[in-house]
């Protein structure tokens, strides 16, 4: 997983991460597919912090800008509705005051016990 390290700032889930040379796309830059799996863990603790947990349904990104590797970046996710059976959260990511990316996620809402059980036995068979 990216080396994201996640507080909270209201009900906004924040991401702090400098990707090295590890996660390159084009050169100089993070590879879109690691934005896309960095966000799906921003967007779920956003959900997470809602009370709203349960599996990615459909995850969008709208590249704006080329995000450069070995800078300071900062993802933003937060929860901008919610239905009985689904949740939809929204982020973004800065260099700086500047958005390289956009994300819309549409998720599965579940119990804790549904999503639980769905994890299978642990290590220790229970």
């Amino acid at each position: 997983a990216p080396p994201i390290v996640f507080a909270t700032a209201g009900e906004r889930s924040i991401g702090r991460v400098r990707f090295g040379a590890a996660y390159e796309g084009p050169p100089g830059c993070v590879h879109g597919g690691v934005l896309a799996l960095a966000f799906d863990q921003v967007l779920n603790v956003a959900n997470l912090m809602a009370g709203a947990v349960g599996p990615t349904k459909r995850l969008a990104l709208t590249f704006r800008k080329p995000t450069p590797l070995h800078t300071d970046l900062v993802f933003e996710g937060w929860v901008e509705q919610r239905s009985e059976r689904e949740v939809c959260s929204r982020g973004r990511l800065l260099r700086g005051d500047v958005v390289t990316v956009e994300a819309e996620g549409v998720f599965a809402l579940l119990s804790a016990e549904r999503v639980l059980r769905m994890l299978g036995p642990t290590a220790d068979g229970r």
